[in-house]
């Protein structure tokens, strides 16, 4: 024990604007279209839940029988390529891949964000159900709902200052996936809507 000298303390808790500096130069990068702006913070958030990836490596040799054992003794993926050279001679070349896990703590702040994510939707979905609206259909962070009069999203906020709004309507877009595509519905006076 007296020879240890320091030790690495991590965090338990990120500053609430940890990120707040990369998400602004990723909205600014994207300022002149804004249905991106949404897409690439989507994407960001994305990368940090991969746990693998896949890497390639090659190896060369003149010996075809040394080429052949790629296959056997490397017990990696292998594409061998032959590359006849002027000399007469063919360089076998084995290209390897093989997944590798990344080793990062990128992921538990991914899956953080996800188990927020999933809490705001579950909320806004409460919000629909109290007003007397049907959900539909549920996506990452939004809901398409029926309802015989438009629900009013707007006085939700993140902040006690009322400037960050928690929720915004949209048009709703046309299902990617319609489970019940023949399915009609006859003396409903719904409206359709998506937050």
């Amino acid at each position: 024990m007296e020879n240890i000298l320091y030790e690495f303390i991590p965090y338990k808790t990120l500053p609430n604007d940890y990120f707040k500096k990369n998400i602004n130069i990723l909205l600014d990068a994207f300022s002149c279209e804004p249905d991106l702006q949404k897409l690439c913070i989507n994407a960001f958030v994305g990368l940090m839940g991969i746990t693998k990836r896949k890497v390639c490596f090659s190896k060369y040799s003149l010996c075809p029988y040394t080429a052949s054992a790629w296959y056997v003794n490397e017990n990696k993926n292998v594409f061998i390529k032959n590359h006849h050279l002027t000399n007469g001679e063919v360089l076998y070349q084995g290209i390897f891949s093989e997944e590798v896990l990344n080793e990062t703590t990128q992921y538990c702040i991914y899956s953080m964000i996800l188990q927020l994510e999933a809490l705001e939707l579950h909320k806004l979905e409460t919000i629909v159900l109290n007003c007397g609206g049907i959900v539909l259909d549920r996506n990452t962070d939004a809901i398409r709902y029926a309802s015989k009069k438009e629900i009013d999203i707007l006085p939700f906020y993140y902040d006690e200052e009322n400037n960050v709004r928690k929720y915004k309507p949209e048009n709703p877009a046309k299902l990617h996936f319609e489970h019940l595509a023949r399915f009609q519905c006859s003396n409903v006076d719904y409206d359709f809507n998506s937050v």
